[in-house]
């Protein structure tokens, strides 16, 4: 309940790992959820704690902090000692006595133990005896249960009440919104029952997943097949939000028809964000001009984790009407750093329109120095437009070593530009290409799920399918096409 909620931020405090600790040892701590970096025997909750602005030695003391870690990092990487000083002396114009306590045993130790106040490591669980009954680990690797242990087996494994832990096999992309649909634990529901509407290929559920609490509300019947009880539960905004998500997420899994546009209609009819999320998530699988509408809307929700999202799919729709509506938004939200990541690898899709636009809505605006923030926009954006001419020149290149491909065509997973797809499909269906680059370039394809004219991609790779000999070529045309189609209803 909101009586026993703690929230807390990675640099709150001179030592979070302490505070974590103490409330991961709490009698009565039901959830915890880590939103964080991670590897299979560590969690990354702290950085450097803020310090006082009256505090010259303690900002003193964190920069030599920082170039002994930079020093030791270029070293790791290959460097020689005295490259390493020259290479950072360059950067921050810093003289010798920046570097006067590399190979000092005192400054080594005292490094070791800030490093150590970041972290909560394997060994250290045991100590701890975690008592959340339920954790989420949304960071990556925790719960690589492939090593001897890992994280979120040993919360479980320890002496404390953990029951369950929720975490990631290996690496996992950021916002994934690993916490949809959590608020069903208030209804009783098992954390496996909520785990089938939310789950991902790397993520696992390592304990009981028949774990529930008690509920303090009523129940949905979750094995229900009639839409027509989910569609009164939907319609029922004194429902808890998460019961509404999940009435929408039923009607998408029995294919409910008009569903895109009950969708549009219940995002626009909602003051719940957590409904209008599931909204726009569930979207994304139908072909129709709801979406696009939809994603139009989302660009101006109130909440941020929906504008955040919104902003990032419409870059790969293919739809050039986003791009005045990016630099709206891109003058208005560029404070949320995030956000603005986020527009900068969206306005990378629409190249020169992009920055035309935002030219344009700069004019007349509240910037007061307009050269200087323009400036910036152009770099960033032109950083997105560089990497764009770099990876089209690898598709279309036919001296492209396969190698150089491989490295770089998994990148395309991240960032699916519309551009790329002519030359995508022309090097899958070229013989006389590399045969490994035609199999990486047809997986690539499926990864362009929110793209528009997903249709041509299917369609291209149906005519191809019944001409093709390579099994391995036929079997990656067969997995795309699938894919695709489960988001082209």
């Amino acid at each position: 309940t909101s009586d026993g909620a703690r929230f807390y931020f990675f640099c709150m405090y001179p030592d979070i790992k302490s505070i974590a600790i103490k409330e991961l040892k709490r009698e009565d701590v039901d959830l915890a959820l880590f939103h964080e970096h991670g590897v299979p025997d560590t969690q990354y909750v702290g950085w450097d704690p803020p310090i006082s602005f009256f505090d010259v030695d303690g900002f003193l003391e964190a920069a030599k902090r920082t170039i002994r870690y930079a020093v030791g990092r270029k070293e790791r990487y290959g460097k020689t000692r005295e490259e390493a000083i020259a290479d950072i002396s360059q950067i921050y114009s810093l003289d010798s006595t920046w570097f006067t306590t590399l190979d000092d045993p005192e400054a080594a130790k005292a490094d070791s133990i800030h490093a150590a106040k970041e972290l909560i490591q394997l060994v250290e669980v045991p100590d701890i005896a975690p008592n959340s009954r339920i954790t989420l680990f949304d960071a990556c690797y925790n719960g690589d249960f492939r090593e001897k242990d890992c994280i979120a087996s040993s919360y479980i494994f320890s002496d404390g009440k953990a029951v369950v832990s929720l975490g990631n096999t290996v690496n996992v992309l950021q916002d994934k919104s690993s916490s949809d649909l959590l608020g069903l634990l208030d209804c009783g529901l098992t954390v496996g029952q909520i785990c089938q509407m939310t789950n991902i290929l790397e993520s696992h559920i390592i304990g009981d997943p028949t774990m529930h609490f008690a509920p303090r509300f009523s129940a949905p019947d979750f094995y229900n097949s009639d839409p027509a009880y989910w569609k009164a539960l939907l319609a029922d905004k004194s429902n808890l939000s998460d019961v509404r998500g999940l009435a929408l997420y039923k009607l998408y899994d029995m294919n409910y028809p008009g569903m895109a546009q009950l969708l549009l209609d219940t995002y626009r009819d909602s003051s719940d964000y957590t409904v209008r999320l599931q909204c726009l998530f569930l979207a994304s699988h139908y072909a129709g001009g709801e979406y696009i509408d939809l994603l139009k809307d989302a660009l101006d929700d109130p909440y941020e984790f929906i504008r955040r999202k919104a902003v990032y799919w419409c870059g790969e729709t293919g739809d050039q009407s986003f791009a005045p509506l990016l630099a709206k938004m891109y003058l208005e939200d560029y404070m949320a750093l995030r956000l603005a990541f986020n527009m900068q690898t969206a306005a990378g899709y629409f190249g020169e329109a992009a920055k035309k636009d935002l030219a344009e809505a700069v004019k007349d605006s509240f910037i007061f120095n307009k050269e200087e923030f323009m400036a910036e926009a152009d770099k960033q954006f032109d950083a997105a437009a560089s990497m764009r001419e770099y990876v089209m020149d690898l598709i279309t290149n036919p001296e492209t070593a396969p190698r150089r491909f491989s490295n770089f065509v998994n990148s395309i997973r991240n960032t699916p530009d519309p551009a790329y797809v002519p030359g995508l499909l022309a090097l899958v269906a070229n013989p006389e290409r590399d045969m490994q680059m035609r199999i990486d370039a047809a997986e690539a394809l499926g990864w362009y799920s929110r793209y528009q004219k997903k249709q041509d991609i299917i369609s291209a790779f149906e005519a191809q399918l019944g001409q093709e000999n390579d099994a391995a070529l036929r079997d990656e045309l067969a997995k795309t096409i699938n894919r695709l189609k489960a988001f082209s209803r």
